[in-house]
C-alpha cells in the first residue's frame, strides 16, 4: 500500500490508544457520556491498554470511581483479547458519536 493511503487511513481512524492525543476537554466530555462512570466496557478496555491511556482515563474519574473501576479489572480475572478489543472499540464508537454530533473533536 503507498505511504500516502497509509497516512490517509490513518488520520480518519480513532483506536483507544488515540485517547492520550486528546485535550483533557474532550476525554473529560466522553467519560460523562457514558452510561456510568464504572462503565464494564472500560475497565475491560483498560485492562489491556497501555499506562498512558489507562492514567489519561483516570485523571477524569473521582478517586472513589477509579479505586471502584481498578478493582473490578483486577476481579475479572483472564479476559480474552478479543473481548477487550470489542470493549475498546464500543467506546471509540462513543467518542465518533460525539465527534458527529459536534460535541468534540477527535480528529484534526
Amino acid at each position: 500500500m503507498p505511504p500516502e493511503f497509509v497516512g490517509e487511513i490513518k488520520k480518519r481512524v480513532f483506536i483507544f490508544d488515540d485517547i492520550v492525543k486528546l485535550d483533557d476537554a474532550t476525554v473529560a466530555k466522553a467519560l460523562q457520556s457514558l452510561e456510568e462512570p464504572k462503565h464494564p466496557e472500560l475497565g475491560l478496555a483498560l485492562r489491556v491498554a497501555g499506562d498512558e491511556v489507562r492514567d489519561k482515563i483516570f485523571k477524569h474519574m473521582s478517586e472513589p470511581d477509579v479505586l471502584v473501576l481498578k478493582e473490578d479489572m483486577e476481579l475479572m480475572g483472564p479476559i480474552r483479547m478479543m473481548n477487550a478489543d470489542d470493549a475498546s472499540i464500543r467506546i471509540c464508537a462513543v467518542f465518533l458519536a460525539l465527534e458527529e454530533k459536534g460535541e468534540i473533536a477527535i480528529r484534526g
